[in-house]
């Protein structure tokens, strides 16, 4: 069985290190879906419902919030990517699973995905 995962990020480079960090800890058998903007994440969330989603909060000069309030009642995990320490607070009242700092790093990601998998029943 897949599993199905969205990144969202502006930076198609860290959007490649997420992928290859998220290969190592989960082997074969995913699916990824990319966007780089709010409209785009927005957009292909309401159409294809992930397993799991990476958000990156500053996604082409709009706030990825404006992600998470537009899928406030999500069925869907999330975890924050970003380079900013000081929003992982306002993250978790949004509900998000996890809130990891950049560069990432294959422990913290692995702890997200676990957590990730005891809250939400993840296919593989």
């Amino acid at each position: 069985m897949s599993l199905l995962i969205h990144i969202a990020e502006d930076e198609p480079r860290s959007a490649r290190l997420l992928m290859q960090l998220l290969e190592s800890q989960l082997g074969s058998g995913l699916v990824f879906d990319y966007s780089s903007t709010v409209k785009e994440a927005i957009d292909l969330l309401k159409i294809n419902p992930p397993d799991l989603f990476f958000l990156d909060l500053e996604l082409a000069g709009r706030s990825g919030f404006d992600v998470l309030e537009a899928h406030a009642n999500r069925i869907f995990p999330v975890v924050v990517t970003t380079a900013r320490k000081d929003l992982a607070y306002t993250c978790f009242r949004y509900g998000v699973q996890d809130y990891l700092l950049k560069p990432l790093n294959q422990q913290d990601l692995f702890e997200a995905i676990r957590r990730c998998k005891r809250l939400f029943p993840l296919p593989h």
